[in-house]
């Protein structure tokens, strides 16, 4: 960190941890800290990012104003644009009338990777499902491929994973649980096989994983079994830090009850407290349950539930904020949600759940007074908005920025859909996604809550580009 004074404002400037290793036309985030001291009234500071070619920046200069001394961080986002290696990546500059600090360069270097990439990746049945009259069991034969693309993959494990079907006591029959190539070269087809035997329909969860590069992608599959529709989780996923993503697919239309009360079962659910609340505020209290011991309650949980829900009547903008309050004394970081719709905070529900951070709401165009007060008593360091300014507001935002201690952030996107992969990114190494529609209902917050999995948004059959 470096000061330069000129007059009688003194500026300093220091860059935060940032990504050093980018993959191509990914972004990432530089945050930057402005210290001024023996400040006179009012002094407005303009804060500019000036990134090497190959990186580029949208938004290259903010403005901080400070009333007194002190300290105030803003973040940029940067582009990667080309691949390469960045030393020196860019120079930060800070001035107000009469100041200028020493400008700072990023001095940590950042690498701008190709990833590495599959095509025409699928998991399907080679032949209908059958049951073996011998031992009454089940045989599913799948396969998994894909083509290689651009570049090589190396370390690549290929692995059906049948934990989701342990219900039904599922197995591999044939073929290895695992396959290992050491090298695979760019526009290879990659096909492998097995058969899965399972002892019943009702239920059944299934799972390709590969493993290579740090690359992540998904496939779904629905299975529809001779007794019954099953509910297939199916997917196949990469990633140098491993952990199959499975996709829960269709919004869920093939989420039977019956596989909801295992679901539940297994994650001994069935005798907790339940809260009838209006669906915006599940999130908050899935965020929250760990703490509270209270879960939201709807319809489809009649009948599994061993427990008569209770009720907590009234505005949802204070139900949140109530519980909130009840479980912390003080929050450093607080996500803030809006409202109305319940679409942007259930997809920050995997986001809270990994970093124990809270979810209150707010109106998309004013911040409600129980809200406000709320931020007030936990007084937290950063506020990150979900979503993007139709979802909260720029007038939100400037209220908000006077209740965070240090900073507000904003995670999102030009739709729900891109709000939702936004959010997903935050993740490190998901062990599962959930896919979901966009016009989502409090199944998919709860299978994302139960099983800490990021929610993903699709419209309809569409899967986005961004997804």
């Amino acid at each position: 960190m470096c000061v330069s004074s000129v007059g009688a404002v003194t500026l300093s400037i220091s860059i935060g941890d940032y990504d050093t290793i980018v993959t191509k036309n990914s972004q990432f985030t530089v945050p930057v800290t402005i210290t001024a001291s023996q400040t006179q009234g009012t002094t407005t500071v303009s804060v500019t990012i000036t990134p090497k070619s190959g990186l580029s920046c949208t938004s290259c200069t903010t403005t901080l104003t400070f009333t007194s001394d002190g300290s105030k961080t803003t973040s940029f986002v940067l582009k990667a644009e080309e691949t390469g290696s960045y030393d020196a990546p860019f120079t930060v500059t800070a001035t107000a009338s009469g100041a200028s600090a020493t400008p700072q360069v990023g001095s940590n270097p950042i690498v701008v990777t190709e990833p590495p990439a599959v095509y025409n990746l699928i998991l399907y049945n080679t032949s209908a499902p059958y049951k073996n009259q011998t031992d009454g069991k089940y045989y599913v034969p799948l396969v998994l491929q894909f083509v290689t693309g651009d570049v090589a993959l190396e370390n690549v494990t290929i692995t059906l994973d049948l934990s989701g079907a342990a219900s039904a006591n599922a197995i591999v029959s044939s073929g290895k649980v695992s396959y290992h190539f050491s090298y695979l070269p760019p526009h290879s087809p990659v096909k492998v096989s097995w058969v899965a035997r399972i002892d019943h329909f009702s239920v059944y969860g299934i799972s390709g994983e590969i493993v290579a590069n740090n690359y992540y992608t998904t496939v779904s599959h629905s299975q529809s079994g001779p007794e019954e529709v099953a509910a297939a989780i199916i997917a196949a996923a990469g990633g140098g830090g491993g952990g199959a993503i499975e996709v829960i697919t269709k919004a869920f239309q093939e989420l039977t009850i019956d596989l909801f009360e295992k679901i539940l079962k297994s994650k001994n659910l069935l005798y907790k407290t339940y809260i009838q609340i209006p669906k915006q505020a599940f999130a908050t209290f899935l965020a929250l349950s760990d703490k509270i011991y209270k879960y939201p309650y709807f319809s489809e949980l009649q009948g599994i539930i061993k427990k008569q829900p209770q009720k907590i009547e009234g505005d949802v903008y204070q139900i949140t904020a109530d519980q909130v309050i009840e479980a912390y004394a003080w929050a450093p970081k607080l996500i803030i949600a809006r409202g109305d719709l319940e679409v942007d905070s259930y997809s920050a529900l995997a986001f809270a759940k990994a970093n124990g951070i809270p979810i209150l709401l707010t109106k998309p165009e004013e911040l409600p007074g129980v809200t406000k007060e709320a931020l007030e008593k936990l007084s937290p360091r950063e506020i990150i908005i979900i979503g993007g300014e139709k979802a909260v507001s720029k007038q939100v935002e400037e209220e908000l920025k006077k209740l965070a201690k240090e900073r507000v952030t904003r995670i999102w996107g030009e739709t729900r859909i891109e709000t939702s992969v936004e959010l997903a990114k935050q993740i490190r190494d998901p062990k599962y996604s959930v896919i979901a529609d966009w016009n989502s209902d409090e199944k998919a917050a709860y299978i994302a809550y139960l099983y800490k999995a990021p929610l993903i948004y699709v419209k309809g059959e569409e899967v986005p580009k961004a997804v």
